[in-house]
């Protein structure tokens, strides 16, 4: 069992190793908590504190008799009696101001208590200076910065680009555009770096990552030379287009037809002779009958009246007319079903369905099943039965008679402890059944299921103890 500091003991190890605190603990908002002997943020004992005076002033802030603090942590050389939340990440006492617990300084001067705002979650000011996080912004005007976005902030003089100064930009007819452009009277910017070349009084965003004037299109912030900015339009995140071309990442598609071309989704278009899949052109498809199947979620699958495609590529074999996609990853048609452009040989067409649970993230959908087994990533996982097989999130899945995990390296991903019928997912990487309890798939030795519980990051419990991932805390380690 790896070594526990001290000081992460007495963190967390909030109840001993025993459940009384929990009977009446009192619930004061998302994340914080308490009892008649500690308060807690999302179950974790937070060190000294005084449970009679302790209040919570928002989501991240609170304070008692004896000290502030920003989620768990005590804020060092706090003054509680003064302490106030002015945000979700600012916050100041008579002495001091900080951002999620850290104290703002500046670099001559004193952060000036009585004249500080909270612009957003990330910008501030005094009448001295702007501030962004827990720095000031060198030489820039308080009394008249004001933030734009997330990134861009301005005053009088200058616009910046979080905490540093755009050299050369005019405060005066500074605008941002969108979290990465901005303009003023001069140029175009992007990410706070000057376009050279760009026309700042034509300068206009497109995208987060396309934009123009009346002299260029841009790519993030390079000069697409062959663009007509007059004619050009963005079709999706990467794919544009002029009355002569199609582009794809800022790059001119050789042979593309302007006028016809357009963008299917992030990575596949067409005009009225081919289809491109990231800008290159997909052999062997044809241009009339292909079609994608979801505009924003399936970027990988496609077909026309020929075939199926998967990242670009014809899977041979497929048959177009009965093509159809289970998930981002999996597919099949009157013959086959398939893992990318994988076909399962052996899978039983017509019972097979995948379990589809990410469909806006960047996870693959990894688990299905057929009327006689799981798979994972497209392989058959052995043993398993496949008429009580489902999959509980993207990491775990069971049957009638085990738990499985996606990263055990073992025979078909099996916990071989676990119990099936009562085997369910706490959190994403925890889970438990009647007897035990689950981290990564692995045995939480000596844990109760029946009270296993998730915390908090990698953190739950049980009746008897308290752990870390799939290891107990313990005043002995």
């Amino acid at each position: 069992m790896k070594k526990i500091s001290i000081i992460l003991i007495s963190m967390l190890l909030c109840a001993g190793c025993t459940n009384n605190h929990l009977q009446n603990k009192k619930k004061l908002s998302k994340g914080y908590s308490k009892d008649e002997n500690s308060a807690y943020y999302y179950e974790i004992k937070i060190q000294n504190s005084d449970s009679k005076t302790f209040e919570i002033l928002n989501d991240n802030y609170a304070k008692d008799e004896n000290n502030a603090y920003w989620q768990k942590h005590k804020i060092k050389q706090s003054d509680p009696g003064t302490f106030e939340a002015l945000s979700n990440t600012h916050a100041r006492d008579k002495n001091r101001i900080y951002w999620n617990g850290f104290e703002i300084r500046r670099s001559i001067n004193p952060v000036d208590p009585n004249t500080f705002e909270a612009l957003n979650n990330v910008y501030a000011k005094d009448n001295n200076s702007g501030y962004f996080r827990f720095s000031s912004i060198f030489d820039s005007d308080g009394k008249t910065f004001a933030v734009l976005n997330e990134h861009y902030a301005k005053d009088k003089n200058f616009g910046y680009y979080e905490s540093e100064k755009i050299l050369d930009s005019s405060g005066e007819t500074f605008e941002a555009l969108s979290e990465e452009y901005a303009k003023d009277k001069e140029y175009g910017y992007y990410s706070g770096g000057k376009i050279e070349g760009s026309d700042g009084k034509t300068f206009e965003a497109l995208s987060y990552n396309y934009a123009k004037d009346k002299n260029y299109a841009y790519y993030w912030s390079k000069i697409i030379e062959e663009a007509n900015p007059k004619t050009f339009e963005v079709l999706s995140n990467f794919y544009a287009k002029d009355k002569e071309s199609g582009y794809y990442s800022g790059e001119k598609i050789e042979g593309s037809n302007g006028e016809t071309f357009e963008g299917l989704n992030t990575s596949y278009a067409k005009d009225k002779k081919y289809v491109y899949y990231k800008g290159k052109i997909v052999i062997d498809a044809d241009s009339k009958t292909f079609e994608i199947f979801d505009q924003y979620i399936f970027n990988s699958f496609a077909k026309d009246k020929n075939f199926g495609y998967c990242y670009g590529k014809k899977i041979e074999g497929s048959d177009g007319a009965t093509f159809e996609i289970l998930s981002k990853t999996y597919a099949k048609d009157k013959n086959f079903a398939y893992w990318g452009d994988k076909k399962l040989e052996g899978a039983d067409v017509k019972t097979f369905e995948s379990f589809n649970f990410h469909q806006n993230s960047t996870h693959n959908d990894s688990y299905a099943k057929d009327k006689n087994f799981g798979y994972f990533e497209g392989n058959k996982i052995q043993g398993s039965d496949g008429d009580t097989f489902i999959a509980l999130n993207y990491y775990y899945a069971k049957d009638k008679n085990y738990g499985y995990h996606s990263f055990l390296d073992n025979e078909g991903l099996k916990i071989s402890e676990s119990h099936g019928a009562s085997f369910e997912v706490v959190s994403e990487e925890f889970a438990r059944d009647k007897n035990h309890g689950y981290y990564g798939g692995r045995l939480v030795k000596k844990s109760n299921g029946a009270t296993f519980t998730y915390l908090y990051d990698v953190y739950a419990r049980d009746k008897n103890y308290l752990y870390e991932g799939a290891e107990i805390l313990d005043e002995d380690n």
